[in-house]
């Protein structure tokens, strides 16, 4: 389906700032609970509960850059769908198994476990068994294997949304938004395990982001601020309901909050102008591998702060904010992108060579 009034490949460097953003408040949640910083005890407070909220919109942000990136290709074709995947696997698992073997030089005493679970971590399913949630490093890299699960159905999920009218695409939205809440509603209602690491529920949200920007794509730009502002005032009205008169904390307001907020986020991202650079097109790649690096990050700073004899609050913020950024920009830089070069090389020569000859 073509797009309306938007060139479907122009970089939408909102969507980059959005994911600093994200990586961002992550380190300081992660600074505050691993690390001992403090942003103030407000901050402190609002730092943590944004951390559900932010990566429900990591994952739809996933699906809809996804689907923005795919939305004029066809994945069909097993041939199709198999470079599709090797693509996203050399996106995602080299720095992924870089900090796998890290993590383990910072952690000698679980080597017998980490032999153990390897297998499982090599193949990106920790996430399909709730309680590997606290081993070895799935605490932080449970994400990796949720997005893995999402970019393995997300050619049947591409093949779906292409051929829905808009009518269909708006109401697969409505169920999908409805669903995601009944079942946080169940957890709630039964005390039953979170949903935090649940890949099936972080497949919802994915899927939440695709048929965002699929419905975007649709509909011309003017439409999509008159909807996005509706929403944006129901969505402030709802916030205020639920925080002032239902007494919900920061926390569970921003979460139950989370989907429609970033709804119309993600709606109106086209329609912020914004001229791009380097340095945010760079901080925004390197947002995954910031992401990655703070399974190891807390060592390393101590290590750091010990042989520079500093010490304090500011200290341990500037010395691991600074860590995180040039451990993750060697990362990006020196290993993942080479790697990537390589792979991408052999990918297409690959297809090169198997690609039928035309008849002269």
């Amino acid at each position: 389906m073509a797009s309306v009034g938007v060139a479907k490949k122009q970089r939408l460097i909102f969507l980059d700032i959005l994911r600093i953003i994200f990586a961002l408040l992550i380190y300081a949640r992660h600074s505050i609970t691993m690390f001992g910083c403090s942003y103030g005890v407000n901050f402190n407070y609002r730092i943590i509960g944004l951390t559900s909220p932010i990566m429900v919109g990591f994952f739809a942000l996933s699906g809809f850059s996804m689907y923005y990136a795919y939305s004029d290709k066809k994945l069909e074709k097993i041939s199709e769908i198999k470079q599709f995947w090797i693509k996203r696997l050399i996106t995602i698992l080299p720095s992924y198994l870089l900090i796998h073997f890290l993590w383990i030089i910072f952690n000698r005493s679980m080597v017998k476990d980490w032999l153990i679970m390897s297998p499982m971590e090599f193949t990106g399913t920790q996430s399909a068994f709730r309680t590997f949630f606290g081993k070895l490093h799935n605490g932080g890299t449970w994400f990796v294997s949720c997005i893995l699960i999402c970019y393995f159905v997300y050619p049947l999920i591409h093949t779906i949304v292409v051929n829905c009218s808009t009518k269909k695409l708006v109401i697969l939205l409505v169920i999908v938004f409805a669903y995601k809440y009944y079942s946080d509603f169940l957890v709630t209602r039964y005390h039953l395990d979170t949903n935090y690491p649940n890949p099936f529920f972080r497949l919802f949200e994915f899927l939440f982001g695709v048929l965002i920007c699929a419905i975007m794509l649709r509909i011309s730009v003017s439409d999509s601020l008159k909807i996005s502002g509706i929403g944006a005032v129901l969505v402030g009205i709802w916030m205020a309901v639920m925080h002032y008169k239902l007494h919900y904390s920061f926390a569970e307001t921003m979460l139950k909050a989370a989907m429609p907020s970033f709804f119309v986020i993600l709606l109106i991202s086209r329609s912020i102008k914004l001229k791009g650079n380097v340095v945010i097109s760079t901080l925004s790649s390197l947002s995954y591998h910031f992401f990655l690096i703070q399974l190891i990050l807390w060592d390393v700073s101590s290590r750091i702060m010990k042989i520079l004899d500093v010490s304090g609050n500011m200290a341990k913020i500037a010395v691991s904010l600074i860590c995180c950024t040039v451990i993750s920009f060697l990362m990006y830089m020196c290993f993942d992108k080479p790697i990537k070069k390589i792979a991408m090389k052999a990918l297409m020569k690959n297809n090169t060579e198997t690609a039928p000859a035309s008849n002269s």
